[in-house]
């Protein structure tokens, strides 16, 4: 096996030279490639021309070293067939651990392409839309390009436009004129309308053309805000004071017409409260009891006695029941009032008539005895 024949050691050892030559250049055109991000398609050629020359080399050199007129391996053959297995072997696993690191970079790709899936979903919607805008944009643009050198409609402008020099009226002084026209006519056709179809009395006239009954006065109403205390309108002596003035002269002259009719007993009633029943009693009260007469008043409107509360009566009205009395027993339940020479009969109140809650022989059954005594009696009751 040591034996050093020219001619089974000399070829042998001149291919082993180029073998070893081949694999440096091999390997150095391998990491040369790796140093580059294993990207460069030319020196992966390189690398993969210098392999394939090497697997020639490694072949033949096996052939040439187990021929049959070699007479037997020598132990150098056999040390340079361990080193070129050797070196198959590294260049093996060198592959194994490039292709290794190849999976691994695939599969921090692929990780990474699965979290950035959502991203480009997004992206691809915004690019699709930016796209439709742009068709769209281009459609009218490419559109009225076309229509500008050859018009369908036979449109063309020929001028432009300039701003006026003067700006135009904005004729609001009329908008506003026939604003405040239109609702004034607006305003009379609705207050006409109104007063066409309001039937209430509100003039004499027309209480003279509906109710077909004499008209003893007209009374005209106090103003609540300034204060209607008939003891101040009676004695006041103010020129200024044209509704109090007004006010007394109509008591006059309803005063006059009681006077004139002859008749000591007035029934005062109304349709609905709050209608002055109670105002024009005194009134009358007050103008009266100026000329010396004396006033008896039965307060009679039980669901509403003003009368009692203001002049603060006895409340007897109710409970008398005996018809034969004389005028002594009378006097028992008539009470003294904060008028000269004005009387007056409380009640208690409540919500009844006088014909519910008084007896038959009522003290409205003694107004002739009473009348003897007094010049007038007004009787307040609520229809």
């Amino acid at each position: 096996m040591d034996r050093t024949n020219a001619t089974t050691a000399t070829a042998p050892s001149t291919a082993s030279a180029d073998l070893v030559r081949i694999k440096n250049e091999r390997d150095a055109a391998y990491a040369e490639y790796q140093n580059k991000g294993s990207n460069d398609k030319e020196l992966y050629n390189k690398y993969d021309r210098l392999r394939k020359e090497y697997l020639q080399k490694a072949n033949s050199l096996g052939n040439l070293s187990s021929s049959p007129s070699s007479g037997g391996l020598t132990k150098a053959q056999l040390q340079q067939k361990k080193a070129e297995l050797e070196i198959q072997i590294r260049t093996s696993e060198n592959s194994i651990r490039d292709l290794q690191n190849k999976i691994n970079s695939l599969n921090a790709g692929v990780s990474i392409a699965a979290s950035r899936s959502a991203d480009n979903m997004a992206m691809q919607k915004e690019l699709d839309l930016a796209q439709t805008e742009y068709e769209n944009v281009k459609s009218r643009y490419d559109a009225a390009m076309n229509n500008k050198v050859a018009p369908m409609d036979d449109f063309r402008q020929i001028l432009f436009g300039q701003p006026a020099v003067e700006p135009e009226p904005s004729k609001r002084i009329i908008i506003l004129g026939l604003a405040g026209m239109t609702m004034f006519v607006f305003c009379c056709i609705a207050i006409i309308f109104l007063e066409y179809i309001d039937v209430s009395i509100k003039t004499p006239s027309q209480y003279l053309k509906v109710i077909e009954l004499k008209l003893l006065s007209v009374i005209n109403k106090l103003n609540p805000k300034k204060g209607a205390n008939l003891d101040e309108v009676f004695a006041s002596e103010d020129a200024k004071d044209k509704s109090g003035n007004t006010f007394r002269e109509h008591i006059r002259k309803l005063r006059y017409e009681i006077e004139k009719s002859g008749h000591k007993i007035f029934l005062i009633t109304s349709a609905r409260p709050g209608e002055g029943k109670s105002t024009i009693i005194k009134a009358l009260a007050h103008s009266f009891s100026l000329s010396k007469k004396k006033i008896l008043i039965p307060d009679t409107n039980f669901p509403n006695n003003t009368l009692t509360k203001e002049f603060e009566a006895a409340e007897t009205l109710e409970e008398y029941a005996d018809g034969n009395a004389g005028i002594e027993k009378l006097r028992r339940i008539i009470s003294k009032t904060n008028i000269e020479h004005v009387d007056i009969i409380g009640s208690k109140g409540g919500n009844y008539t006088p014909a519910e809650v008084l007896a038959d022989q009522n003290v409205l059954q003694q107004l002739p005895v009473l009348a003897s005594v007094y010049d007038y009696i007004f009787w307040k009751v609520r229809r």
